[in-house]
């Protein structure tokens, strides 16, 4: 949990120094390259760092550590079970 709180914080600033890096030399958007104003880029990072991601890599990791006690590791050190 540690590991994702602060990936994401630290993508959240990488985002934020680059988008303001780009926007001074192309005038646009960083992902799209939109001519927007800057605040949109602001808009950008805080949806797809902090709302898109956690909320697309979520599930993969509950489903995962669903998954992993099943392994043939866990089947072998329990007798008696198939």
């Amino acid at each position: 949990m540690w590991a994702a709180l602060t990936g994401g914080l630290l993508s959240f600033a990488v985002w934020v120094v680059e988008a303001l890096r780009w926007y001074e030399a192309h005038h646009t958007s960083l992902l799209d390259g939109d001519s927007v104003p800057l605040s949109e880029n602001l808009g950008g990072a805080v949806f797809w760092i902090l709302v898109a991601a956690p909320l697309w890599t979520v599930p993969f990791g509950v489903v995962g550590a669903a998954l992993g006690p099943m392994g043939p590791a866990t089947r072998a050190a329990r007798p008696g079970r198939p």
